[in-house]
């Protein structure tokens, strides 16, 4: 997208040059975590790492082998040329009610149906008797799929608004902003 293409030329590509310029060069996955403002892309954090959820709606679009990728790396070997499907992805983040400050924990995860196109990355879960019990603050995330953004929001909350909400919470707002921004284009 005209957007992606944007932060890589003005923020991600100068900063891996200046890494190489200053004889850090720097192998692996360079998260950049980042913000659109009225002054254009401003930069909220750098991770040597995937992100976490952020890593969980980016994998779900790759189309190249992680694992080639990984192994040329670790290899020191020119990785495959990154190539990504022409699909569009959404997470939502269920979290423990009580999180961050007291998450209530040992309640039964809420059960996810199994449908294509979608995700479910389990994170604060531990294993009960016959049941996941949530262990910690962010449950898991469920991530769709779909053509086109709407559609992958759609999705995503269509299945995320069936659970039983006892325990859990999740915002019911996300992917609104970008929806708005796209329709005022």
């Amino acid at each position: 997208s005209p957007e992606v293409t944007q932060a890589m030329q003005e923020i991600m590509e100068p900063v891996v040059a200046a890494m190489i310029a200053e004889g850090c060069p720097f192998t692996g996955f360079l998260y950049g975590g980042l913000i659109k403002t009225t002054k254009g892309y401003q930069v909220i954090e750098f991770n040597a790492r995937f992100g976490d959820p952020e890593a969980e709606v980016i994998l779900p679009l790759l189309e190249t082998d992680i694992v080639a990728i990984i192994d040329a790396m670790l290899q020191q070997k020119t990785p495959p040329a990154i190539q990504w499907k022409k699909r569009h992805a959404i997470g939502v983040v269920v979290a423990a009610k009580g999180y961050p400050s007291a998450p209530i924990l040992n309640q039964p995860v809420p059960d996810i149906a199994v449908v294509e196109n979608l995700h479910t990355f389990y994170a604060g879960v531990k294993k009960g008797n016959d049941t996941l019990l949530i262990s910690g603050g962010r449950i898991f995330i469920l991530v769709a799929t779909g053509a086109t953004f709407e559609q992958a929001q759609k999705k995503v909350y269509n299945e995320i608004n069936k659970i039983e909400t006892t325990h859990v919470f999740y915002r019911k707002d996300i992917g609104d902003k970008h929806l708005k921004r796209t329709e005022n284009s």
